[in-house]
């Protein structure tokens, strides 16, 4: 692993040129922003009342209730422009989420945001929510059984992972079992943890690093064709040694720091990739075969 800057100094983590605004913002009380419009050049934000979040409250049986559901999570993305105010953010929901309602995740998460423009956002996030749940229900896999394929058929795709959070970049190649349920292998979340404490990365390269390998796992189960299961599987039987020929250098984690030329580039490249994915996503339930 090569390693361009220190990432246990404040630098990796924090604009030195924010320092002075950060202090200045941690010493004065929190308001609530006014839900009203202004010309979006033109925003203001108050911080001298703290307010409440809207959260959701419930019963201890309807949450044992939902404990007892079993958990499927996918990858949401966000990423959409309203009125010239952009959001941008990932995270992944339950699809058997039983108490808390995309409109009351969206409602939270928008006054979490705290901007005169956020209500704006609500009803998108929720559909967005929806929609994307309903395009990965093909991908769970308890639509999968052991029988549809032989034991000894190695079920494993290569993720990729490219990475930036704040200036640092992180870039590193694995294979994954494709059914992780019949491999018995650990849930991304739990290996997401586990390599970003060895690396010393910050907590939100976890969130990033395990939506991404249930992303890139979903994307290649919808691409299976059902009809003729076992042909499909071909393409994604990882060989179980690599020659001496091969870029050994993709297979260990890469860390550096970017400037701010390189980040602009990379998120471009990035929504262009997000963009994308969506597509194939829709084409592939409308067109299955």
């Amino acid at each position: 692993m090569t390693r361009e800057t220190n990432l246990y100094s404040p630098s990796a983590y924090v604009n030195p040129d924010l320092v002075e605004e950060l202090v200045s913002e941690s010493e004065s009380e929190y308001q609530q922003a006014k839900l009203t419009k202004f010309p979006i050049g033109n925003i203001h934000y108050n911080v001298n009342i703290r307010r409440r979040i809207r959260h959701a409250y419930f019963e201890k049986k309807q949450l044992k209730k939902a404990a007892e559901i079993p958990v499927h999570l996918v990858p949401i993305n966000l990423n959409f422009e309203i009125d010239g105010v952009k959001l941008v953010d990932f995270f992944t929901w339950n699809i058997n989420e039983s108490l808390m309602t995309p409109e009351k995740f969206a409602q939270i998460l928008c006054d979490d945001l705290d901007t005169p423009v956020a209500h704006q956002f609500v009803q998108q996030i929720a559909d967005q929510i929806r929609k994307q749940c309903s395009n990965y229900v093909a991908a769970l896999e308890n639509d999968v059984e052991e029988d549809e394929y032989e034991k000894d058929n190695d079920l494993r795709i290569v993720i990729k992972l490219d990475i930036n959070v704040g200036t640092i970049n992180l870039k590193d190649q694995f294979e994954w079992p494709l059914y992780s349920s019949l491999s018995n292998s650990m849930a991304p979340e739990e290996f997401a943890k586990k390599l970003t404490t060895e690396l010393g990365l910050g907590g939100e390269f976890t969130n990033a690093i395990a939506h991404s390998i249930r992303e890139q796992i979903y994307t290649a189960r919808l691409n299976i064709d059902d009809t003729n299961f076992a042909m499909n599987l071909d393409r994604y039987k990882v060989p179980p040694f690599r020659s001496k020929d091969e870029d050994i250098d993709e297979w260990y984690p890469v860390i550096k720091e970017m400037t701010e030329e390189e980040i602009e580039r990379k998120h471009k490249e990035q929504e262009r990739n997000i963009r994308l994915l969506y597509y194939l996503l829709v084409h592939l339930i409308k067109c299955p075969n």
